[in-house]
């Protein structure tokens, strides 16, 4: 009797402890939840304000506040990657710590009139001669230069191929010259741009509200 009333008092200790070890199992898994969601969140809220420190410095306005509030999020989202055993997160990359030097300014100044040529890019000809000199004078070759253009789906590579010919003037004792047929009017002079593509870029931004910086090819 003695035996079966201890055993029954010991069945009843071990459900208690399953009962609490149940409870202390459902409280750690609500705050884990919590944490999830808090890490989630911060996530968000780290890579949003990454994008907006980290835009193209044309758009930028005054950042120092953003600056102290990303350190801040940053600081917390370590704090919740060690409760998570997660690696730890990081700043972007600054190229003074990675043995790289900056430049003055902090962008190195572009070298040269950008090359087309070297994007790969659909390309599109077009050519160009003069009617003038067309069948009167001899072609020798042609001038070829590169646009930015847009043709649904994508970016297109405009090649405008200008005839060029040998005039031999009015006059047969005259020096003969080399003659280029005359390029379009143009909406930008030199401009890497043509129209279509302007017009692409105005579009997104104003009527889609596409900045500037994502548009980027």
């Amino acid at each position: 009797m003695t035996e079966s009333r201890s055993a029954e008092q010991r069945v009843a200790e071990l459900e208690a402890a399953l009962a609490a070890e149940r409870v202390a199992v459902a409280a750690l898994t609500v705050e884990r939840d919590t944490l999830r969601l808090a890490y989630r969140n911060l996530q968000h809220e780290l890579e949003l304000m990454r994008r907006r420190l980290f835009v193209a410095k044309a758009e930028r306005l005054d950042t120092t506040q953003l600056e102290l509030e990303f350190a801040h999020k940053l600081a917390a989202l370590g704090a919740l990657n060690q409760q998570l055993g997660q690696p730890a997160a990081s700043a972007p990359a600054d190229p003074t710590e990675t043995g790289g030097a900056r430049p003055p300014g902090g962008k190195r100044k572009p070298t040269g009139r950008r090359d087309l040529r070297e994007a790969d890019l659909p390309e599109e000809r077009i050519e160009l001669t003069d009617p003038l000199l067309e069948g009167s004078a001899p072609r020798i070759g042609w001038e070829e230069s590169c646009q930015l253009a847009w043709r649904r789906p994508s970016h297109v590579r405009m090649v405008i191929a200008r005839a060029k010919y040998r005039d031999a003037g009015a006059a047969d004792t005259a020096e003969p010259t080399i003659v280029t047929a005359p390029l379009p009017p143009r909406i930008l002079p030199r401009a890497l741009a043509t129209p279509s593509l302007l017009a692409h870029i105005l579009s997104d931004k104003f009527c889609d509200g596409l900045p500037f910086h994502r548009q980027e090819c």
